[in-house]
């Protein structure tokens, strides 16, 4: 560095100015430890900290379950056509077609949502017409 530059440079130790532009560019701060070797240990750390290890795979949900209980209680085509997606979701995740299956699982769930609604409306829809007469 040049000695204009060591203006610049804080010199709180009370070593010369050649001493700390040489420690400076050495790459050592006041403790004497090696600043590279903090930045070493410290980029270590975290890639020990962020280890993808210990990191859990998300499970692939097809929603088979879901489907088979619309099917018994709620609407039976809709149930029927929400179990075919679900297991073909199923399959394509367990042959690791990851983007496959999560299109056909939303597929199935909403085919799903709208079977629980119809379901519950027509239970409710025949409860009101059973009551009322």
């Amino acid at each position: 560095m040049a000695s204009g530059s060591t203006a610049l440079l804080s010199n709180e130790s009370g070593e010369s100015d050649d001493e700390f532009v040489e420690s400076n560019e050495r790459g050592s701060n006041r403790l004497g430890q090696n600043v590279e070797n903090g930045a070493m240990q410290s980029t270590e750390h975290a890639m020990k900290q962020f280890s993808t290890e210990d990191v859990e795979e998300p499970t692939s949900q097809d929603y088979f379950f879901l489907s088979l209980f619309t099917t018994i209680f709620c609407c039976l085509p809709l149930g029927i056509i929400a179990l075919i997606f679900s297991m073909k979701a199923g399959r394509l995740f367990r042959a690791e077609d990851e983007y496959g299956g999560r299109q056909l699982a939303i597929v199935s769930m909403a085919i799903n949502t709208i079977a629980v609604v119809c379901g519950i409306v027509i239970i409710g829809v025949l409860l009101i017409y059973f009551v009322l007469t």
